[in-house]
């Protein structure tokens, strides 16, 4: 019998985030002709389009299975249900698990209720960070391999480690981050504070190097008092060197705090940072 090879984004931003998303990797693994080859670690982004919405908690699994794309997706639906996500709900209202088929070998689907490649998928920071790293690899249907190039929204704000209690044989291919900076979390009290944020974050995004600010300054993670909590710069651990000796010559070279605002804009999630100093 023939087995389809498919990519699944999960998240969830109501209740015990990474209990649902392993909760929801366990029971995959359950349905008829299906194995959970690899996990992601789980990433947490800002809720969208609502950003005052609890944030998510985003994971990528590979799957093996024998199961025709509609029954999957129907079985997915069921996954759904069972841990309480409500069919009713309004699209894009806090859910306690969504599961999305992000691919399925070099498959193409177009109806009413199911496309894949996801539509969305290749302009979502949580959908391919998560990807690339369960899948370094992975390309289009087309054959061109899947890159950040067009990721523009749902930006990773924290690492959140990997999922647990899930089925014997699973591979959790968490990516290693390190601390390569750290701020003072004063960016919504301190001009220069979010100009730097800014400025660094637009950078490495430049670089296509991946990176998560942790919690976010100024985040209800940061605590009540977000200017006695340091945020984290994380990237990578094989991509740390690299993005050290970027930001030292980014720093040497001239630069104003006009060329923040142009390089926010570039860097959407840290753009509400920035603020005019009082002259």
């Amino acid at each position: 019998m023939d087995v389809n090879r498919v990519h699944l984004g999960l998240g969830a931003n109501l209740g015990d985030r990474i209990a649902n998303l392993s909760a929801a990797v366990a029971a995959i693994g359950r349905l008829p002709g299906t194995r959970v080859a690899a996990v992601s670690q789980a990433y947490e982004s800002e809720a969208w389009p609502d950003s005052t919405d609890p944030p998510y908690a985003n994971a990528v699994a590979l799957i093996d299975t024998q199961l025709p794309v509609p029954e999957l997706f129907a079985g997915l639906r069921d996954i759904e249900a069972g841990l309480g996500r409500d069919s009713s709900a309004p699209r894009n209202a806090p859910r306690p698990i969504d599961i999305d088929i992000l691919l399925v070998d070099d498959q193409e689907w177009d109806r009413p209720d199911l496309v894949i490649p996801h539509p969305r998928m290749r302009e979502r920071d949580f959908v391919i960070t998560p990807l690339l790293e369960v899948t370094p690899d992975v390309r289009w249907p087309d054959g061109s391999p899947v890159t950040r190039d067009d990721v523009r929204t749902g930006r990773v704000t924290a690492v959140l480690g990997p999922l647990s209690g899930l089925p014997a044989g699973v591979t959790l291919s968490g990516t290693e981050w390190v601390e390569i900076r750290r701020f003072s979390g004063r960016a919504n009290y301190d001009a220069n504070e979010a100009t730097d944020i800014a400025f660094v974050t637009a950078m490495l995004s430049s670089a296509d190097i991946p990176y998560a600010l942790d919690p976010p300054p100024g985040s209800e993670g940061a605590g009540p008092y977000p200017f006695h909590v340091f945020s984290r710069l994380l990237v990578p651990a094989d991509r740390a060197a690299e993005a050290l000796e970027f930001l030292d010559a980014a720093a040497a070279a001239p630069f104003d705090f006009a060329d923040a605002y142009r390089l926010a804009e570039e860097s959407p999630a840290e753009s509400d940072l920035l603020e005019e100093p009082d002259k």
